[in-house]
């Protein structure tokens, strides 16, 4: 009876250890992790909030806090990273395509604080957000930026000239690459273009020729005009414009 009673009390003993390693285990794994990141986000209950998004999603939030309009196609968004001054922060650019001729263009630059602020918005569809870049003018790094506009019966590119100015976007020079017009019976015409920076004098030249309203058959020789611009510290400005006689477009062309 006695031998009984010490295996009954001993079994007890065992019994009761067991339990206590068990919970022991328990507290020191998933349930007590839990407890602790509970404890953390109660402490601050703007944890999650302040979490970093992802670049997309986090552009697309500056788009509608900073942006003009009250509503964007943000699933057409899509941007670039690149260095377009002299400090050490890349700058952001964003666009949004909305369709044949419909898009934003978007450009964030770092403060001083560290926080993107949104330094240019404009209305351009750009098939290509990466920037050309043209070349240095007076120690300005000048970028190329082509959109596309129009509407029923019109295509147009469009070349603009930028720099960034102390955190401000400024546009140097605009003109078009391309222009085709077949809007009006009777009045179809194609209009090419380039241009050339070379010493800080930009030369613009556009061809315009005037189509029968199968946009293939000419109608008139077509006409050339040149232009030269000087630039005077902040913009391209116009110093000569002249049409071109047939002999020079033949030369041009």
């Amino acid at each position: 009876m006695k031998k009984k009673t010490i295996t009954f009390i001993a079994g007890l003993i065992l019994l009761l250890l067991g339990v206590l390693a068990s919970n022991h285990f328990n507290a020191n794994s998933t349930g007590a992790h839990s407890l602790t990141e509970r404890q953390v986000i109660n402490e601050d209950p703007t944890a999650l909030a302040q979490a970093e998004l992802p670049l997309k999603d986090q552009i697309a939030k500056w788009i509608v806090e900073q942006g003009q309009r009250e509503e964007y196609y943000l699933e057409g968004l899509s941007y670039v990273e690149v260095q377009l001054d002299t400090d050490s922060e890349l700058e952001i650019i964003a666009g949004i395509d909305g369709g044949v001729h419909l898009g934003q263009f978007f450009i964030f630059d770092s403060g001083a604080d560290g926080e993107y602020k949104l330094i240019a918005e404009k209305d351009w569809k750009v098939e290509q957000l990466h920037p050309g870049m043209v070349k240095d003018v007076e120690l300005k790094m000048i970028f190329e930026t082509v959109d596309r506009t129009g509407g029923t019966g019109v295509d147009v590119y469009e070349a603009h000239l930028w720099h960034l100015d102390n955190g401000e976007f400024k546009e140097v020079w605009n003109g078009w690459l391309k222009g085709r017009n077949a809007m009006i019976a009777g009045s179809h015409s194609l209009l090419a273009g380039s241009y050339q920076v070379i010493d800080g004098w930009l030369y613009n030249w556009e061809t315009v020729v005037k189509l029968e309203d199968d946009d293939v058959t000419q109608k008139e020789p077509p006409q050339t005009t040149l232009k030269v611009y000087s630039f005077n510290g902040e913009m391209f400005e116009l110093v000569e414009s002249k049409e071109l006689a047939e002999a020079d477009n033949k030369a041009v062309n």
